[in-house]
């Protein structure tokens, strides 16, 4: 008897902490009102049907990393079923995705890591396993480490709660303590340092489209090279007393100091943060009485735009739509 079920999962955006979070700041996110719906129906093997991706169902080799988030996911929840007792089945894996374009540009939505929470999501379903928005996210951050440690995994937690949150990643160093527990234990154990608050914040913000993807992991991995320098330390306590402050509303000037803060962080670093693009809309943006900041890792994908008032923030979606920019 064939048997399935459907799991959704919401996109996130940085509002504020970028860098900062990955060398345990605090930063704020938001989900987005973009979708990744996953289906599983029961099978005699493993097969996938991404529809950006392929025109049909394929079979899915466990052992080839083309579907690499898929296989990690499937894989570790294999290992959580073996703990169990539980005898595991195998799947058709149907997923559609809107945080990405029909071409397959990434917006910087948290596509690979929506993935990741919706296919848990889904298998959690599945076997009729309880979880928690909690449980969803150490799920996901066990799924992630066997990937890459290269992250502050706050898109897994903005994906995971689907909800505005301040965010602190844990203290890495339990991730060692990992290797000796069983997973029940380590999604039980309480991880030092997570802070994942959901907040009442209100922003109103256009949010645009670079036109350009970005390489989040790379210029992560370049810009941490700095991360015990004087000029990094700074930074950090800059980025951490303005998100603070942040939280008790939107303000323009606290906008402008986060960016430029980042600006001081490209300067540092040499790493390029900001594109050409971004300046575009900028100056577009400045001329309507508005401030922006880029969000997520920088290097493309989406910037914010934020004003004083809705006329403003109408006007300037009408300018840089001129531009051939994509507004969400």
């Amino acid at each position: 008897m064939s048997r399935e079920v459907m799991a959704f999962s919401k996109g996130k955006i940085y509002i504020a902490g970028e860098y900062a979070v990955v060398a345990g700041g605090l930063s704020i996110l938001f989900p987005v009102e973009k979708y990744v719906g996953i289906r599983l129906e029961r099978a005699d093997d493993y097969y996938i049907y991404s529809h950006k991706y392929q025109s049909g169902f394929e079979k899915l080799d466990l052992y080839n990393q083309n579907n690499l988030y898929v296989i990690k996911t499937i894989t570790w929840f294999n290992k959580y079923l073996a703990e169990l007792g539980i005898k595991e089945d195998k799947f058709k894996i149907e997923i559609k995705s809107e945080l990405d374009s029909e071409k397959n540009k990434k917006y910087g939505f948290g596509s690979s890591a929506a993935i990741i929470v919706t296919l848990l999501k889904a298998l959690f379903i599945y076997y009729k396993l309880p979880y928690s928005s909690l449980v969803l996210y150490k799920a996901a951050v066990l799924v992630q480490i066997e990937i890459s440690k290269n992250t502050s995994f706050g898109d897994l937690a903005c994906i995971s709660f689907g909800k505005k949150i301040l965010y602190q990643r844990f203290n890495l160093d339990i991730i060692d303590q990992f290797k000796k527990l069983k997973i029940i234990e380590i999604l039980n154990k309480r991880w030092d340092n997570l802070v994942i608050k959901e907040i009442n914040l209100d922003l109103d913000y256009l949010l645009v489209h670079t036109g350009i993807e970005a390489n989040s992991y790379e210029l992560v991995e370049r810009v941490l090279k700095f991360q015990f320098t004087d000029e990094f330390i700074k930074f950090y306590n800059n980025s951490d007393r303005l998100v603070k402050k942040l939280l008790k509303g939107k303000n323009l000037d606290l906008i402008s100091k986060l960016n430029n803060n980042l600006k001081d962080l490209e300067k540092l670093t040499n790493v390029k943060l900001f594109t050409n693009e971004m300046f575009e809309i900028e100056k577009v943006v400045l001329e309507n009485n508005g401030v922006i900041k880029f969000s997520g890792a920088g290097g493309g994908d989406c910037i914010l735009c934020f004003f004083e008032s809705q006329k403003d923030l109408e006007n300037a979606k009408k300018d840089v739509q001129k531009l051939g920019y994509n507004i969400f």
